[in-house]
């Protein structure tokens, strides 16, 4: 595929070593263009070796305008535009891509930095063009050029007459002190070729000095950065003393090379103002900070609302981390700022409002940014009509912890105290941190604050058997003794779930069953949004276990996996049917039973959760490659990609693939497939919940354990039935 190519001629001639500085430049500029490419889709190509060995007489600066198409195909480089560069020139960062500019023509930047020199020059080549009227007007700069293949004539009749009169244009240069520049410049105009011109101060920024634009607005003192790196897109370090050009594009790099990255906050971060070097702004680590507290995937299907948007800098933000964002402001000037930083994205609506004043007629959002008002009780005031107007919004504050304004801090912990907010992280620079308008940070920046009691929703899904009051769960069937008390332990089960019930969460309950003779229980005790209960169905096995057909464990393995799909499926079609989103999915055997009280709300959704066995300590992965399969909670997409294990297994079964106990096991399985989804790392593994996997032990702490008859300690079975039964019911 054909692709647009930046062509710097960055040869070395260890005879002008001394002259340019021993080109230490070069690498200034390399690492511009390499990375402007890499983001632009394009090739850079290094040209670092003459073309002619003989530098003296074939000057570097005419053999990359005559021989580039040679050295290009010698290369092998399929071209579609080429933009030949001085090594002089560096790009910042975020430069738009030029070569969508030239509509294919032949485009340069008009060159009138020093116009004695170029007369000089224009007049010093008029005799060998054998008095060509020049217009000067037109003269342009040959280390930006952009063309392509319909120019290719044109290069080859240059190459022609360089070539022919080789000796005498190195003459000439030595003459007028210029190589190809006005010679390119009089066969352009002499073959008539039709030019397109890009603005020189943006695409090519030289003779810095003359310009006065290496230093700043002294007089306002908000922003330090030079004028050169704030406007322009190219610069080139040409037009003064050649000693000069290595420490200046150093210093310049040292700069500016943050911004060369491909982090992608990182690079988000780098579009806008921070409060550093704008008064008005959020912090780089408050931006930050909401990128990292709003980066589940949940957020980009909501909206938000941002008031007093200031010039657009944390709304730049906010688009990439929602579906829409509103943004208001009263001052005219703001609003057309933002829009202008904002025009690359196509999900800000901006409008001009003064929040304390007009009438509220918003649509509904999920997330409101409040900083507009910053006055005593206003914050407050706007503080509860966000609460009135939206259902249930997450608050972003700032200026928490502004010294030399309280009436925000007040006001939100007027809020706070009136039970109405509650503070759920604080984000921004903390204690100590010295503002671009001097003043020290008394407390974090700003915080993150939900509604009153905001609940995280949890999917709980079940799936299996709940087996009998013996044995293995898939030993037990409604022809084997003790299995008829299903009903029981369903309703035993069930009342341990009270464990799970806090202020903090709604749990929604998904289950997938074997034993459809107990549908109508399992209704009853916990109001499924989603139940399928259906005959056990015997699997077909690889080729590995072709022998293993009746093989019960491992048809129960089948079995397991399988359920843990589809239950999983029914989630995600009640997820659609809604629209809604679970802040964390839980999967559990359907005979777990809980101990203690389990604060799902506290659980980090980045990681992975599963139980650790108080009784056997060394069990679980990293220690050893396997992990208790008693109960799994993640957010919805890992725990999306986990359940659909049954997929995998005719391939993790195969010999020398998975580890396996009895063939096969849920335990080594578990730890295999987190590996290969890429979830498996110390980093996202936590075990969250305590479980006891010998059965019951009242006298041992711990959050979890099975309802595993055989394992009990000899108790009659029937008769612990009955017991917790007839307790629960007297409670």
């Amino acid at each position: 595929m054909k692709k647009n190519v930046v062509f710097m001629a960055c040869v070395q001639n260890k005879e002008k070593s001394k002259k340019y500085g021993d080109f230490d430049y070069f690498d200034y500029s390399i690492k511009t263009w390499e990375y402007w490419c890499k983001l632009n889709d394009c090739v850079f190509f290094l040209f670092d070796e003459p073309y002619m060995e003989d530098m003296e007489k074939y000057r570097i600066n005419w053999q990359k305008e005559v021989f580039v198409f040679d050295i290009l195909e010698k290369n092998n480089i399929d071209y579609d535009q080429i933009l030949i560069l001085d090594s002089t020139c560096m790009i910042k960062w975020d430069a738009p891509n030029f070569f969508e500019l030239t509509n294919h023509e032949f485009t340069v930047t008009r060159d009138m930095d020093n116009m004695r020199w170029i007369h000089n020059s224009i007049q010093g080549y008029k005799d060998f063009f054998n008095g060509f009227e020049f217009d000067i007007k037109k003269y342009y700069n040959s280390g930006f050029v952009i063309f392509n293949e319909k120019h290719r004539d044109f290069f080859e009749s240059f190459k022609k007459l360089y070539l022919d009169n080789v000796d005498e244009f190195l003459e000439l240069h030595k003459k007028t002190g210029t190589a190809e520049q006005t010679p390119l410049n009089y066969w352009t105009q002499i073959q008539n070729m039709e030019v397109k011109y890009l603005s020189t101060v943006l695409f090519r920024c030289s003779h810095l000095y003359r310009k006065e634009i290496l230093g700043h607005n002294w007089q306002l003192n908000d922003d330090p950065t030079p004028f050169f790196i704030k406007y322009p897109y190219v610069w080139m370090f040409s037009g003064f003393d050649k000693s000069q050009r290595e420490p200046l594009m150093k210093k310049t790099w040292d700069l500016v090379k943050h911004y060369y990255t491909y982090n992608k906050t990182d690079m988000l971060l780098n579009l806008v103002n921070h409060k550093d070097t704008f008064k008005n702004a959020t912090s780089k680590k408050f931006k930050s900070d909401l990128i990292e507290y709003f980066k589940d995937e949940k957020y980009k299907k909501m909206k938000v609302l941002e008031l007093g948007a200031c010039q657009g800098d944390t709304t730049r933000i906010l688009s990439e981390l929602f579906d829409t964002v509103y943004a208001v402001d009263r001052d005219p000037e703001n609003i057309q700022i933002l829009k202008q930083k904002c025009k690359d994205v196509d999900n800000v609506e901006a409008s001009l409002m003064d929040v304390t004043n007009d009438t509220w007629n918003f649509p509904q959002v999920d997330v409101v940014f409040v900083d507009a008002s910053h006055d005593y009780p206003q914050v407050a005031i706007d503080i509860q009509k966000c609460l009135d107007h939206f259902d249930n919004p997450i608050l972003i504050l700032d200026d928490y912890g502004n010294p030399n304004n309280r009436n925000i801090r007040n006001s939100i912990d007027d809020k706070i105290r009136e039970g109405k907010i509650k503070v759920d992280v604080e984000i921004g620079e903390d204690v100590g941190f010295l503002t671009k308008s001097g003043w020290k940070m008394i407390d974090r920046e700003g915080v993150i604050c939900n509604y009153g009691e905001r609940k995280k929703k949890i999917a709980y899904l079940m799936n299996g058997v709940i087996g009998g009051l013996s044995g293995k769960n898939y030993q037990n069937t409604v022809d084997n003794p003790g299995a008829d008390r299903g009903g029981d332990i369903v309703e035993y089960i069930s009342s341990t779930h009270k464990f799970l019930q806090n202020k903090n969460t709604e749990v929604d309950y998904f289950i997938f069953s074997w034993e459809p003779h107990l549908e109508s229980i399992y209704i009853k005790q916990y109001s499924p949004k989603k139940i399928k209960c259906t005959s056990q169905i015997t699997f077909d096995m690889p080729e590995h276990f072709k022998e293993q057909k009746e093989n019960i464990r491992i048809q129960s393995q089948y079995s397991r996996w399988y359920g843990a799909k589809e239950v999983m499926k029914m989630c995600k079609q009640y997820m659609l049917e809604n629209n809604i989103e679970y802040d964390l999915v839980v999967n559990a055997r359907l005979d777990l039973c809980f101990h203690n009280d389990i604060n799902l709300s506290n659980l980090n959704t980045s990681k992975f959760h599963v139980s650790h066995p108080v009784n056997l300590p060394n069990y679980n992965w990293p220690k050893n490659i396997e992990f208790i399969d008693h109960i799994f909670v993640s957010n919805t997409d890992n725990m999306y990609r986990f359940l659909q294990m049954y997929d995998y297994l005719d391939e993790y079964t195969k010999p020398n693939e998975c580890p396996s106990w009895k063939l096969m096991s849920s335990h080594f399985l578990s730890v295999w497939h987190l590996n290969k989804l890429g979830i498996l790392s110390q980093d996202t593994i936590s075990e969250s919940f305590t479980t006891f996997d010998e059965g019951y032990d009242e006298n041992t702490d711990y959050h979890i354990f099975r309802d595993r008859g055989k394992l009990l300690g000899g108790i009659n079975q029937l008769e612990l039935v009955e017991n917790q039964l007839n307790s629960l019911n007297k409670k």
